[in-house]
C-alpha cells in the first residue's frame, strides 16, 4: 500500500504547527515575523514538491479504463443522440426522412426512404450510412434486426452495418433483400461480435429504382440484440422458428465497402 499520502499530510501538519508556535512565541518581534513570513512559502513549496512526486509515482495497474457504451439501439421511435447521417456520393441526399405516419406496430416514428427514378437530377439512387460519433461496444449482441416494408414488391440492393466512412474494418451486409407491402423482421447475424468493441458504423443502405421507377420503403425499430437460437444461417429463411416468426429473413454476406469522395452529413439529434 502506498504510504506517500500519509507522509504528505504529516509534513503539512508539521509546518502548520511550527508556524503557529513561532507566531505565539515571537509575535512581538518584528524580525521573527519577517522570518515566519518567509517560512510559510517555503513550507508550501516543499508540500507541492511532495505532491508532484506522489503524482508521478501513482500506480495505474488494475484501474478500469473507460469503455464504449453498450447500447444496441439505433432507431427506436427516434435516433440515439450520438448518431450522424451521411448520404453516399451521387445519391439523392434527401432520400431519407423520419416518418410519423407509416410505422411498425403503431410506433411513434419510422425511417422513410424515397428511391428516385432513373436519371433523376436529385441523384441516381438512395444510399447513406448512420454512424456514431463515439463508437459502441456491440460485443454483447449477436445480430442487427429491424422491420421493413415498401410501397411495392422490390429488392433492396444492400443493407447492413459497419460502414463508418473510415476504415470500415468489420462491414457486414445483406444483399438483394426482397421486400413487399407487408412488414417483415430482418435479422443480420454478427459473424464475430468480439471484434465490435468500438464500432461506429451502425447501419447503412443503398438501392436504386426498380425498372427505372422509384418507390418508397420504410425501416423501423433498428437495434442490435441477442436473437435466441440464431445459429449460422446464410442465404436462407430460418424456418425453425414458430409460425409467428416465419416472415423473418436472414441473408448475410460480406459486402464491398461503400465509400464516397464527397457526401452530405448531418447530426440526427443535437
Amino acid at each position: 500500500m502506498n504510504s506517500r499520502p500519509s507522509q504528505i499530510w504529516s509534513t503539512i501538519h508539521y509546518f502548520s504547527h511550527l508556524t503557529e508556535v513561532l507566531k505565539r512565541r515571537f509575535h512581538n518581534q518584528d524580525r521573527m515575523k519577517t522570518s515566519i513570513t518567509k517560512l510559510i512559502p517555503v513550507s508550501l513549496c516543499v508540500t507541492v514538491a511532495l505532491l508532484l512526486t506522489n503524482c508521478s509515482d501513482r500506480i495505474v495497474d488494475g484501474l478500469l479504463r473507460p469503455g464504449f457504451p453498450q447500447n444496441g439501439e439505433v432507431f427506436i421511435d427516434d435516433f440515439t443522440s450520438d448518431l450522424i447521417y451521411a448520404a453516399f456520393g451521387g445519391s439523392d441526399v434527401k432520400a431519407f426522412q423520419v416518418d410519423y405516419a407509416t410505422t411498425h406496430n403503431s410506433s411513434k416514428a419510422s425511417m422513410r426512404f424515397e428511391v428516385p427514378d432513373a436519371n433523376s437530377p436529385q441523384g441516381a439512387y438512395a444510399g447513406g450510412a448512420y454512424f456514431s460519433r463515439t463508437g459502441r461496444d456491440l460485443s454483447g449482441f449477436n445480430a442487427l434486426t429491424f422491420y421493413i416494408r415498401a410501397t411495392q414488391s422490390a429488392t433492396i440492393d444492400v443493407v447492413g452495418f459497419g460502414n463508418d466512412f473510415g476504415a470500415s474494418a468489420y462491414q457486414v451486409a445483406m444483399n438483394a433483400l426482397p421486400v413487399n407491402t407487408n412488414w417483415k423482421k430482418v435479422v443480420i447475424p454478427i459473424p464475430d461480435p468480439t471484434k465490435l468493441i468500438g464500432e461506429k458504423g451502425l447501419f447503412y443502405y443503398s438501392t436504386g429504382p426498380m425498372n427505372e421507377k422509384g418507390y418508397t420503403f420504410w425501416i423501423d425499430e433498428v437495434r442490435f440484440e441477442n436473437v435466441p437460437d440464431l445459429g449460422t444461417c446464410y442465404g436462407a429463411i430460418y424456418s425453425s422458428w414458430t409460425s409467428s416468426q416465419r416472415n423473418v429473413l436472414m441473408l448475410i454476406s460480406l459486402a464491398s465497402t461503400l465509400t464516397a469522395e464527397s457526401h452530405s452529413t448531418m447530426p440526427l439529434r443535437e
